[in-house]
């Protein structure tokens, strides 16, 4: 669930991690480039050794938080993707939403903790939580 949701990496690209399908554990980040074909990675952990890969590159746990991923290459490059907003399989994951109810459902604690307020015009308060949507 750490990986899900939408990142920006250090080229500016839009990066969404998702799992393969609901049952799977298996999980693809799509890179989304302007005017080009979306790039496919597999995402998976070794058994052995716990390590993260993506592609063709491994996860640098030193430079790691829940806000940033820094992922090297077997080149030495570095790509670093910068957490932007939760898609709605990243909410339900961590439990923040049912999967059957979603617009029914009072959020829960955990989800009021992320959320954000603003004033409407009439000064009543409104909670704010990033998502991003992807359109077909």
């Amino acid at each position: 669930a750490l990986f899900l949701g939408c990142w920006v990496d250090s080229e500016g690209n839009t990066v969404i991690v998702k799992r393969d399908s609901a049952s799977s554990q298996e999980l693809t980040a799509t890179v989304m480039q302007p005017g080009r074909e979306n790039t496919h990675l597999r995402l998976w952990q070794t058994t052995d050794n716990g390590v993260w890969h993506c592609g063709n590159a491994i996860l640098g746990m030193k430079a790691c938080s829940s806000e940033q991923l820094s992922w090297v290459s077997r080149t030495g490059s570095i790509s670093t993707w910068t957490w932007t907003a939760f898609t709605m399989e990243a909410l339900e994951a961590r439990g923040l939403i049912s999967p059957t109810n979603t617009h029914e459902q009072e959020p829960s604690a955990a989800f009021k903790d992320l959320a954000f307020h603003s004033s409407l015009d009439n000064g009543a308060m409104q909670e704010w939580v990033p998502v991003c949507v992807t359109i077909a």
